[in-house]
């Protein structure tokens, strides 16, 4: 969706669902690619974001590189600009390890007059309500039996802001 903003700039962003850990990696390079050829469509003067379930687990970031090749050279990686103290927003208790399943994308235009940037401190971990906490401090699956829990992993949050050059 494209909003237009009170100074006459536009915001682009896309909501995205990738295709779940256990389909072959090719699924989500593919993913991958169709978000860089959308951005690319798109004019560069315009800043773009791109949040959501990109279920690339930090096992597969490691092994493949896949954000090295198919994310870094475009986008921004949000939780790495500084999601202080966040271990990820899914949990794997089978190997006890955190990944950032859900990800926002960051995408700055390019333009003389206007700065876009992830607001400094922004980006957190949206789970401070206690549905979404296990006792051991990881998601809470919905249990629609038991009418418990939210989800298996958490999103994120962060505010994008503007400074206008004079």
């Amino acid at each position: 969706a494209t909003f237009e903003l009170p100074n006459g700039d536009a915001l682009t962003g896309f909501a995205v669902h990738f295709p779940a850990p256990f389909h072959p990696t090719a699924m989500r390079e593919t993913a991958y690619r169709q978000l860089n050829a959308l951005l690319g469509d798109l004019p560069a003067d315009r800043p773009v974001f791109a949040a959501g379930d990109f279920n690339t687990t930090s096992r597969e970031i490691s092994d493949t590189g896949i954000h090295d090749r198919l994310v870094r050279p475009d986008w921004i990686i949000a939780h790495e600009t500084g999601c202080y103290g966040c271990r990820g927003t899914a949990y794997y208790a089978r190997d006890d390890s955190w990944s950032f399943l859900d990800i926002i994308l960051f995408s700055p235009n390019r333009g003389e007059n206007t700065t876009w940037q992830i607001r400094a401190g922004s980006v957190q971990v949206a789970n401070a309500t206690p549905a979404q906490v296990t006792a051991d401090g990881t998601p809470a699956r919905f249990r629609s039996g038991e009418r418990t829990g939210v989800s298996d992993h958490w999103p994120l949050v962060m505010t994008i802001e503007t400074t206008i050059k004079q």
